[in-house]
């Protein structure tokens, strides 16, 4: 394991700067991940909805997969910017904090999904468990293996920037979670309303 830790510590050291370096850098890097959480939604949703799902629903799908979380995103970047303001200790204990409050959301994700899955194969029509499947898949990746994933890489907990990026995953992975269950919701009310 020593073989994997020594070069992401060695790419996570920085040199002691001042403050108002720190922040212009904290800033620069909050900034970077947005774009790159901007990107990797992007990129999924293509994904997504170019080889894995085809319903009739395809607007509504992209639109909850792909807007809902990079407005999430976007929000969360904004709140990230509160945190530079603060102490290098401060700002470590509030990245620690909220990578254990995610964690507990990820705990509530595969019950909130097979619920789902209960009430969508008990429907009169089974042809709505065959539309939502490939979202609850891709909802459970997301919002229930990619959390613990990224909390047992979280290899140094001490180091700011390592936070950082921790942090950074587990929001996209989140955001992305919860775009996949508006859509699970809205697909099927668009199906069940189709029907009738």
């Amino acid at each position: 394991m020593d073989f994997f830790q020594r070069p992401i510590q060695e790419f996570f050291k920085k040199s002691t700067k001042s403050d108002k370096e720190r922040h212009d850098r904290e800033v620069l890097e909050y900034s970077f991940f947005l774009i790159i959480s901007w990107v990797i939604i992007i990129l999924f949703s293509y994904i997504f909805h170019g080889y894995i799902v085809k319903n009739d629903f395809m607007l509504a799908s992209i639109i909850c997969v792909t807007i809902i979380p990079i407005l999430m995103v976007t929000y969360y970047f904004f709140i990230q910017l509160h945190y530079v303001e603060k102490t290098k200790e401060e700002e470590l204990a509030i990245l620690q904090k909220e990578l254990v409050e995610e964690l507990e959301i990820a705990k509530l994700v595969p019950i909130i999904l097979f619920g789902l899955g209960i009430v969508f194969s008990n429907v009169y029509d089974k042809k709505i468990i065959k539309i939502v499947f490939p979202y609850l898949v891709a909802a459970v990746i997301f919002g229930c293996l990619m959390p613990f994933v990224i909390r047992h890489l979280a290899i140094d907990e001490t180091n700011i920037d390592y936070m950082i990026v921790a942090d950074e995953m587990m929001n996209i992975s989140i955001s992305q979670y919860f775009g996949l269950l508006f859509a699970i919701l809205v697909v099927a009310l668009l199906y069940v309303r189709k029907l009738y």
